[in-house]
């Protein structure tokens, strides 16, 4: 991996790791409100599919090694074994998922973006929900109402928010003219 490769891969899991320390809890939800999404959608925007993933792979052996690196300032094993262990293992995927995506369709728009995160949130949600009904034995649906009904607006205002801001970044870091 390049010089250049490798400290954008740092980079993004340290945006991850900053941007996981900005949560909120939410009464009633074992998961908290973060901006963590935003750093994996702007990996997998960003960053080529497998550079996305080790970004993430990175942040996830920073928590599971006890640095206080996930949301509400925790680390360990434990969190990832937890009600929302699944969706922090998701987060690779996502992150490749979204590169992915990118990559296939071969445009770097607004539409393009939003698109990619759309469906890279489908997939952290259903994988998260999966995980969070079966480790707090709850049914599906208090799992989907506690670990993404209350999220989903936010959510998606991100993903818009993260698009914009992809289109100006990816011009910057791919050294492209801001009139091009």
């Amino acid at each position: 991996m390049k010089t250049r490769n490798l400290v954008l891969t740092a980079l993004f899991a340290s945006l991850t790791v900053i941007f996981s320390a900005i949560s909120i809890p939410i009464p009633l939800s074992p998961v908290p409100f973060s901006l963590s999404v935003v750093a994996i959608f702007l990996a997998g925007a960003l960053l080529p599919k497998n550079q996305a993933a080790l970004a993430q792979i990175v942040y996830l052996l920073l928590g599971i090694a006890g640095l206080p690196v996930f949301s509400e300032m925790r680390g360990g094993l434990g969190i990832i074994a937890g009600p929302t262990g699944g969706y922090l293992i998701a987060y690779p995927v996502m992150a490749w998922l979204i590169a992915f995506l990118i990559e296939k369709i071969n445009k770097r728009n607004f539409a393009v973006y939003f698109f990619s995160m759309a469906v890279g949130l489908f997939l952290l949600y259903t994988v998260g929900t999966v995980w969070l009904s079966f480790a707090a034995q709850l049914p599906f649906a208090a799992a989907l109402s506690a670990g993404v009904l209350p999220f989903v607006v936010f959510d998606l205002v991100k993903a818009v928010l993260a698009s914009f801001l992809a289109m100006t970044l990816y011009k910057v870091l791919s050294g492209r003219n801001y009139n091009a």
